[in-house]
């Protein structure tokens, strides 16, 4: 959905792609397929020497708009990659978001599937950084 009102029209949309040695990964809950999302979590990042460079993160669904989780981006900066780091930056920073609780799951309920949702699209966009998959 958009904020475009009725007598306009969208007429581009531009998406970059990650960047030589970038990889990316997206997962996402949701009811049904097509339904909006629960929960999801995005995530953009290089590999270079062993150690995380550059590395962007969205959660979705958790809030009234998609949400930079920046604390976690400078949490894996220069960290070696691995399961029990995305973990624990997933979690860390999933512990407080401002996630409503409605009649399709509760606040915790997102809170929990957004860290594991996050953790998983880090360890994608690792192995596509070093796969220098697009």
């Amino acid at each position: 959905m958009t904020s475009v009102a009725s007598d306009e029209l969208v007429i581009e949309t531009r998406f970059t792609l990650p960047a030589p040695g970038e990889g990316w990964g997206l997962h996402e809950v949701a009811r049904r397929h097509g339904d909006f999302a629960l929960a999801g979590a995005i995530a953009v990042l290089g590999v270079r020497g062993g150690r995380i460079e550059r590395p962007r993160i969205a959660l979705f669904g958790v809030g009234p708009t998609p949400l930079r989780v920046t604390a976690a981006e400078t949490s894996l900066a220069g960290q070696s990659p691995g399961a029990e780091i995305f973990r624990e930056v997933a979690e860390a920073g999933c512990r407080e978001l401002p996630a409503p609780s409605d009649i399709h799951a509760s606040a915790a309920y997102r809170r929990g599937v957004s860290a594991t949702l996050l953790a998983r699209a880090l360890a994608d966009a690792t192995g596509r950084a070093r796969d220098g998959a697009r």
